[in-house]
């Protein structure tokens, strides 16, 4: 299975020492390093024919390293190359079930079935056949995703409609593109896209506060409107009150009317302070609401500013990878197709 499991060089590297230089890399560099030296010491030990040594190294690189796919195709061709057909059809069809919709694995799958012998057909048309059914499958998810002529981000960003496997072998090579750094600019877009959920909620948290401003506005001139009514009532019961006074006469019946309309004026003094109270709140309520308004309106400007700037980004990168990963998986569906067809014309059971 190409370069990786070519004759044992007359030098043998030392892996063990490569190893131990690995180990004094970057955490991410460490990862990416040390699990591609485990894949090739493997496929040295698979090369020199020790296949239990091969798979005990290959099975130690870990699932999700770029050297993931190659190490368990890998697994399965020891188990062909051993003789034993059963076990390397379930290593090829699990690698295809753990690393789906990637044309690393689809390509696998289909040069190990180019290499199965005669007796071995029946594996090699289920390879074709698990080949062909990835790649028609992830090629009609991409047809959805451009449907509408456009590639929405947010539908490759995260989770969608789209099939959640596809979506992840699709934004896996869109962040391997070597042209353009999506992990950056989805992070641009993110950050967009997290401010306008942001202001969608401050949206409808200023919605409920205008709700209950209004609410208080009516209730302010319900009150006012009381008050107002009572002052008038006050204001009538003084007049009446007035009229019955007698200048310097402070018989007990006088003392009574002279006392009523001081808490009448008292009672006036406090509701006209309340209606000068809801009279300022009323008029501070609309310039509140003005504030708010230009303030949410300042930051959506901005959001979408951002917006449309990483939106156009992150767009050329999905526009890009999309055509070389649409066009691979095309030529494998076809490839698989073709070479199952002329296999099972030459299979003489």
């Amino acid at each position: 299975m190409a370069p990786l499991t070519e004759e044992t060089p007359s030098k043998t590297p030392n892996y063990n020492a490569a190893l131990r230089d690995a180990n004094k890399l970057e955490p991410a560099a460490r990862f990416v390093l040390s699990n591609h030296l485990l894949l090739r010491q493997g496929a040295q030990k698979l090369a020199a024919k020790d296949y239990s040594q091969s798979r005990q190294l290959l099975t130690q690189v870990e699932t999700d390293s770029p050297s993931a796919v190659q190490a368990s195709l890998l697994i399965a061709e020891s188990y062909r190359l051993e003789q034993q057909p059963e076990q390397a059809k379930d290593w090829f069809l699990r690698t295809a079930h753990h690393y789906p919709y990637r044309t690393q694995t689809l390509s696998g799958l289909i040069s190990a079935a180019n290499d199965q012998p005669v007796d071995q057909t029946g594996l090699a048309l289920a390879l074709y056949n698990k080949a062909g059914e990835q790649a028609d499958f992830a090629l009609a998810q991409l047809q959805q995703l451009k449907s509408s002529q456009f590639i929405d981000p947010l539908a490759v960003i995260f989770p969608s409609k789209l099939d959640e496997q596809v979506r992840q072998a699709f934004l896996l090579r869109c962040l391997h593109n070597p042209d353009e750094d999506l992990l950056s600019e989805s992070s641009r877009l993110q950050e967009a896209v997290s401010s306008l959920l942001y202001l969608q909620k401050q949206r409808q948290t200023l919605g409920q506060k205008l709700e209950l401003l209004q609410s208080q506005l009516q209730d302010y001139q319900r009150q006012r409107q009381s008050l107002q009514n009572q002052l008038n009532s006050i204001a009538a019961q003084q007049r009446s009150l007035e009229s019955q006074l007698i200048p310097n006469n402070l018989d007990d019946d006088q003392v009574r009317i002279r006392r009523q309309l001081g808490q009448l004026r008292n009672q006036t003094i406090r509701m006209d302070n309340q209606i000068a109270f809801i009279d300022r709140t009323r008029q501070q309520l609309p310039t509140m609401v003005d504030n708010l308004n230009t303030e949410i309106q300042q930051l959506h400007q901005q959001a979408m500013a951002q917006l449309k700037s990483s939106n156009q980004a992150v767009k050329a990168v999905l526009e890009s990878s999309y055509q070389t990963y649409y066009s691979e998986l095309r030529n494998l569906a076809a490839e698989a197709k073709l070479q199952h067809a002329e296999r099972q014309a030459i299979y003489q059971p």
